[in-house]
This record gives C-alpha cells, sequence and structure tokens, in this order.
C-alpha cells in the first residue's frame, strides 16, 4: 500500500494528500485542524542517514523484514542496532522480529477492517470479516500506545481514521502535487531491499525456487 502511506503523509517532503510539507498554507492548515500552535517547517529528508548514523533512537517496524529482505544484510542490521529500542509489529517471527526488543503480535487486515489506496489513487475501505485470534488487534496496541504516550486517541475503530483522513485532506491546498507513482524501466535509487522487504513475499519466492528454480521466478 505504497500509494496510501504517500497520501498519508509517510513521505518526509509531502504532508496528507501529497500536499507540499513546506508550504505556508499546508502548516497553517494542518496547524488548525490538530490543534498544534505550530508544525516542523523543515523536515530531513534522508531518513535512512538518521538511522543508519544512530540519530534515531526508537524505530517501529510495521510488518516488514528489513533484515531477512535485505539486499546487504550487514548494512541494514547494523543500522538497526544503533537504535536504543526496535519494536516490531508483525504476522511472523521473521528476521528483523528475531533482533528486535519487543515484538507485537500483528492481526490480518480482514481481522481488523480499514483501507488501502491502489495506484490509481481510489481508497478502498473494508471491514473486519474474522475475530483476531491475538489479545488486541494491530490497531488496538496502537491505541493503547497513543494514550500510553498521551496522544489523542479518540478513535474507535478504523472508520474514525477514514473521517479524519476526509477532514485533514479536505482543507488542505488543492494544487497539483509532484509525488505521483510513475512507471520506468531505469533504476534511479540503489535497492536495499529484496521480495518488497515482506516475509510473506521472501517464503514464498524461496519456495518457488525451490520448486521450478530461478529462472521462473
Amino acid at each position: 500500500n505504497s500509494q496510501g502511506l504517500l497520501d498519508m503523509g509517510a513521505l518526509p517532503l509531502a504532508a496528507p494528500g501529497g500536499a507540499e510539507i513546506n508550504s505556508p498554507e499546508t502548516i497553517a492548515s494542518l496547524s488548525e485542524v490538530w490543534g498544534k500552535g505550530k508544525v516542523p517547517k523543515e523536515v530531513e529528508k534522508q531518513q535512512w542517514h538518521l538511522l543508519s548514523s544512530g540519530k534515531i533512537k526508537n524505530a517501529f517496524v510495521f510488518g516488514e523484514d528489513p533484515v531477512g529482505c535485505a539486499v546487504n544484510r550487514e548494512e541494514i542490521q547494523s543500522a538497526l542496532e544503533k537504535t536504543n529500542f526496535l519494536v516490531v509489529q508483525d504476522l511472523f517471527m521473521s528476521e528483523t522480529a528475531k533482533v528486535s526488543d519487543l515484538v507485537l503480535p500483528a492481526s490480518l487486515h480482514f481481522e481488523t477492517g480499514g483501507s488501502f489506496t491502489n495506484t490509481h489513487r481510489y481508497i478502498q475501505q473494508f471491514e473486519a470479516v474474522l475475530p483476531s485470534p491475538v489479545e488486541q488487534t494491530s490497531f488496538e496496541q496502537l491505541l493503547r500506545l497513543n494514550k500510553a504516550f498521551g496522544l489523542k486517541a479518540g478513535y474507535q475503530g478504523p472508520h474514525d481514521l477514514m473521517t479524519e483522513i476526509a477532514s485533514v485532506i479536505s482543507v488542505l491546498p488543492k494544487k497539483e502535487t509532484r509525488y505521483k507513482f510513475k512507471t520506468t524501466n531505469n533504476t534511479e535509487h540503489r535497492n536495499l531491499f529484496n521480495h518488497s522487504c515482506d516475509y510473506l513475499k521472501l517464503e514464498f519466492d524461496n519456495k518457488w525456487v525451490n520448486l521450478f528454480g530461478s529462472n521462473h521466478l
């Protein structure tokens, strides 16, 4: 769900909806919606640099396996070891989970409900259809963490998040963003991970190679 992450502001230079994070209009709008006197005007572009240099002291890995899927395992593991506390929330005991300080058992998407955004930027919502076998779902765990850190956590379910997303995006400047996915035949950045950094895809790819050989991957 990379498009959804981008649209929610996971990219350091983009606010929710892809709005320019350092735009005065964006800063004013976010300050009003979130009830903050100010929001950061400058954001570190190179998050990897912060992690690999040890400036990020605490890290939370959501459903990814950067150690197990690393192109250069020593490089990734060294960067994560520079943190003081590493939390992993995942469905599996991945290689990253094994080197973490705390593992939170995740629930499947159809056990929590929520939304995802496809590459056409259409948001698709879905409901929980099965109970989760874990004591607290991934969503409930994050709510408790929010409360523990003194953050606003009045959400009753994923639908409340959708309401907040809509309210935030609706007040941000309606300008065409340059942060869109595009297809290319060129390699523009150094690839740090294989298998989309996903434990399940890693397992599938390995089993496929064992069955049919790497030429059929």
